[in-house]
């Protein structure tokens, strides 16, 4: 089993150390683990491990029954198409009310736009996993436009699921473009005032992911 060392730096807080180190392909399968080989591995204290174990619990990143191991789920198509579902519906919501507040003059669209700048940049460059993180933070941003806290809450946790997936697929450049395309398409008709058409992109633009996923997951996963 491999150390906490390779995952993230010694800035980062626990939680983020362990997903990440959850993440890793290498556990796709499945895995049970006991809180105090956690405890080894990320060389920490019992209380501090027992509320990331909590902290991950509630999200669904992990299971645990009473006296038995701790167990990261095996990795699914049905799994993940829950999540894909659910959260096309939830950056749907988002999309709409960053129009919303845009067309109100709440907000600017000037960080959405210069993260996509940089995606593109990205994409001529063929960075894929730097795209990839850019596109996240595209996603965390339009989250934190829109205002609703209780869905930046709930696609935040959704997002810490979906990374099990996302660290599973392998790089694809032809993917790269596309996304800042479809990022471009909303920014577009967020500008324009077309709120219904800014989130049915939103929602096409995840379902373009998962199929995209679904289609790389098939001979690993399915």
């Amino acid at each position: 089993m491999i150390s906490s060392s390779t995952y993230l730096g010694r800035g980062s807080s626990l939680f983020e150390r362990f997903v990440a180190w959850a993440c890793d392909p290498q556990f796709k399968d499945g895995l049970q683990v006991t809180e105090n080989t956690l405890i080894d591995i990320f060389a920490v204290s019992r209380t501090p491990m027992r509320e990331v174990i909590q902290q991950s619990q509630m999200i669904g990143f992990v299971r645990r029954e009473p006296n038995r191991p701790i167990e990261l789920p095996k990795l699914s198509k049905m799994d993940m198409e829950n999540l894909s579902y659910t959260r096309e519906q939830l950056e749907g919501m988002v999309t709409m009310q960053v129009s919303e507040r845009l067309a109100r003059g709440e907000i600017s669209l000037v960080s959405l736009r210069k993260i996509n700048r940089r995606m593109q940049a990205l994409a001529e460059i063929d960075d894929v996993d730097l795209l990839l993180s850019a596109g996240l933070e595209f996603h965390a941003e339009m989250r934190a436009l829109s205002g609703n806290d209780v869905v930046d809450r709930i696609l935040e946790q959704l997002m810490i699921r979906i990374e099990r997936y996302r660290r599973l697929v392998p790089e694809r450049s032809e993917r790269s473009q596309q996304i800042v395309e479809e990022h471009e398409e909303i920014l577009s008709a967020i500008e324009k005032g077309s709120h219904q058409t800014a989130a049915e992109l939103a929602r096409l633009h995840i379902r373009n992911a998962r199929e995209f996923y679904t289609k790389e997951l098939e001979n690993i996963i399915l």
